[in-house]
């Protein structure tokens, strides 16, 4: 997704940690996608589960 969807570089992907692709992810999600799925605070708390 990063390298086909968002023009990330191979290389680049390869060195992001989780944390930087999270935080791509939730920038890049569609507007529509944002207003439906989970709120703010249960993105947070996913986030703090995979760390």
């Amino acid at each position: 997704m990063a390298v086909g969807q968002w023009g990330i570089q191979p290389g680049h992907f390869w060195e992001m940690t989780p944390q930087e692709w999270w935080i791509i992810h939730k920038q890049k999600r569609p507007k529509e996608e944002r207003s439906i799925s989970l709120s703010e605070a249960e993105l947070d708390e996913l986030y703090d589960l995979i760390q």
